[in-house]
Formats: structure tokens, C-alpha cells, sequence
């Protein structure tokens, strides 16, 4: 009896064990899971490959250390897009994407001969303004390219990949072409009454606003097209009058518009939420972020003496600050706010208090912060500033 006892409980002690095993391995299973799912939540489908895996590593172990930036892929900056904490760099003959550190992550060649980009989340559309081509990217490259039936004039480009393209027209003033993630060209609309010069695009690709222009008897009125590119429908009209606008910029299902006299803020319904007057300053300078649009209004027309904005997604200001400076550009980012000025680069946090002034070269056309670093794209050159 005694021998069935312990063969009994020598069993009852496997079965303990083989329980143990079964929960470890599900929760290492379940680990596993739910890691790879908060990396797609927080770095998108790109960063999961291999490449963007090993990009990934080797930045957060080698970027403290590495002060070394990317040489510019050409001779000079025609634009700089922010990409999360990435850099989009635009050069003559190229584009190349850099780390927040300044190391380079990706680079290609455009057929561009008057580059200009458009972003949204890991896709980036690089067109040639006044030309045909365009060209698609994800962060590991060129996705798809084309050329358009006329010269772009203006373009915008969802995460997913659909986009739009503002064209000239033979027999109309405008055409505006949307292609769908897939590539597809799935709606036309011809502007037979104005002239189209801008469009902005919700980053799902499910909605786009398009700003054109007619003249009658010598006054210029701008208008708003607000679509639904899969409907197929005509767009909902939005009269703009009495202020000329140059920036279309989705915010969630909100749109701001970037005026001379002013900003305006439309709901998906194409009804007025906000409108934020600059109070007779003059516009100097804008930057665009998904949640937020930073201004720079130049108090008298003329000198240094400025006001910086920020607006909110509802189009409401949420904060301003002073600030004396030979203004050349401004650049909002997700970790602040970065002022270029003749000789110096100066930081804000979002909410626009001043974090550092650095020494910035003369030859500077953009800046932009990154993290805790500052970059200044100058004449065939990239240059770390430390502040």
C-alpha cells in the first residue's frame, strides 16, 4: 500500500509541474504578443520589418553617443519635413530620411527638378512642382511612381497612401486627381470656375479640402472645396472672402486654414468653428503639426519685434510669447517649437516658453527639432546644434 501511496504522489508532483510549464510558456506566449502589438500601436507597420527593427535598436544604443550627422544627399535643401522623431530632408537630387540623432536611416534618388514633399504619418509623396513626376515613400523606400497628365501644382498624401493631385487642366482651370491606397485612380473633379492652388488631406485619405481662387471685376475671393473622394459627389463650397489663404492642415476631422489676415478653422461639415484674426500683424511665417498650427506675426510689418501663436485643433489660441529676431523660418515638431533666425536658432517647449538660444549659421534656411537635438539645413550642409 505504502508503494501505491508514493507512485501516487510522485504522479500528482508531474502533473504540478507540467501545469507550471503550460503557464509559463502562456505567458511568455501572451508577452510576446501583446509587445509585438504595442510596437505596431506606437511605430506603425514599417517599423515591424526587419530593417526598421534594426533601426530601431541601433538608435536607442548608439544615438547618445554618436555625434556624427548624415551628409546631405545633394547640394542644396529644398525642403525638411518632420516624420515623428525622423527627418525628411529634400535636396536637388534626393531624398534622404535621418534619426533624431542625425544618422542616416534612408536615401534615394528623385527625378524631381523642383522638389517639393508632403507627410503624414510613415508615408511621404515627394512631386515636382510645375512638372509631371511624383513618387511615393514609406520609410524603407520608394513604394510606387508616376507622372501626373499635367503639371502638379499642389499634392497632399495620407498614412495609408492615398493621395491627391492638384493639376493644370486643357480644358478647365484645374483638375484634381485622388488615387486610393492601392494606387488607383478612383475620382476626378474638374474646376472649370476657379483656380486651384492648395489641398490638405485627413490622414485616414477619407476626406480632402482644396482652396481655389476666382476673380470678378478686379476682387479676388477664395473658396473652400471640402470632399468626400469616395462618394464621387461635387464638393461642399465654403465662401472665404475677405482674406487670402495659404495652407490647408487637417487637425482629426477639423481643418485649419492659414491666411494673410488671418486663420479659420472648418468642422467635417464645412462650418466655421474658429476664426483667429492676427489683429493688423502681418504673417511672417507658419508650421503645422497634426494637433496644432504655430504662427509667426510680425508686430509692425517692418524689424524684429514679433509675436509667436500657437492655435489648438479647435482653432483656439493656446499660447503666445514675444521675441526680437531676424525672422527666417519657424518649425513645430512633438517635442517643441524651433525659430531660425540671420545668426541664431531659438527653442520652445508646446507651450511656447523659451528652452534654449544656440549660434546658428548664417547660410540657415530651415530648422527644426528633433528630441533633444536641433538641426540647421543650410547651403549643402546639415549641422547639429547644441543647445
Amino acid at each position: 500500500m505504502k508503494r501505491k501511496t508514493d507512485s501516487r504522489e510522485l504522479t500528482r508532483e508531474e502533473k504540478i509541474r507540467t501545469r507550471r510549464r503550460r503557464r509559463v510558456l502562456k505567458t511568455v506566449f501572451w508577452i510576446a504578443v501583446l509587445g509585438v502589438a504595442a510596437w505596431f500601436f506606437l511605430f506603425g507597420n514599417d517599423v515591424i520589418s526587419f530593417k526598421g527593427i534594426k533601426n530601431f535598436f541601433i538608435e536607442t544604443f548608439t544615438s547618445g553617443n554618436d555625434e556624427r550627422v548624415a551628409a546631405l544627399n545633394g547640394t542644396s535643401v529644398e525642403d525638411v519635413r518632420l516624420m515623428g522623431s525622423d527627418v525628411l530632408v529634400v535636396s536637388d537630387i534626393g531624398v534622404m530620411l535621418m534619426s533624431g540623432s542625425g544618422r542616416e536611416l534612408m536615401t534615394a534618388q528623385h527625378g524631381c527638378a523642383d522638389p517639393s514633399a508632403v507627410v503624414c504619418g510613415d508615408r511621404f509623396l515627394v512631386f515636382d512642382r510645375g512638372g509631371a513626376r511624383w513618387e511615393l515613400y514609406s520609410k524603407d523606400g520608394l513604394i510606387r511612381s508616376g507622372a501626373a497628365p499635367y503639371d502638379i501644382i499642389d499634392a497632399a498624401v495620407a498614412s495609408n497612401g492615398s493621395m491627391a493631385l492638384v493639376t493644370s487642366s486643357k480644358s478647365y482651370h484645374n483638375e484634381l486627381h485622388y488615387f486610393d491606397s492601392s494606387g488607383a485612380e478612383t475620382y476626378v473633379w474638374y474646376s472649370a470656375d476657379n483656380y486651384v492652388y492648395k489641398v490638405g488631406m485627413k490622414s485616414n485619405g477619407k476626406a480632402l479640402t482644396a482652396l481655389g481662387m476666382s476673380s470678378d471685376g478686379g476682387d479676388v475671393s477664395v473658396t473652400a472645396f471640402v470632399f468626400d473622394p469616395r462618394s464621387k459627389t461635387e464638393p461642399l463650397k465654403v465662401p472665404l472672402d475677405g482674406n487670402n489663404f495659404y495652407y490647408v492642415s487637417y487637425k482629426g476631422s477639423n481643418v485649419t486654414l492659414i491666411g494673410a489676415s488671418g486663420a479659420v478653422t472648418l468642422n467635417e461639415e464645412g462650418a466655421v468653428e474658429a476664426a483667429y484674426d492676427y489683429g493688423g500683424m502681418s504673417l511672417r511665417g507658419y508650421s503645422c503639426t497634426s494637433d496644432r498650427t504655430v504662427l509667426v506675426l510680425n508686430k509692425y510689418g517692418v524689424g524684429r519685434d514679433c509675436v509667436i501663436v500657437s492655435l489648438d485643433g479647435d482653432g483656439e489660441e493656446a499660447a503666445r510669447t514675444d521675441m526680437s529676431v531676424d525672422f527666417r523660418c519657424v518649425y513645430a515638431g512633438k517635442s517643441g517649437v524651433a525659430v531660425l533666425g540671420s545668426h541664431e536658432v531659438t527653442v520652445f517647449s508646446k507651450k511656447l516658453e523659451q528652452e534654449a538660444v544656440a549660434e546658428a549659421s548664417a547660410d540657415g534656411v530651415f530648422a527644426c527639432v528633433s528630441g533633444d537635438n536641433v538641426f540647421v539645413f543650410g547651403v549643402g550642409s546639415i549641422s547639429k546644434v547644441s543647445v
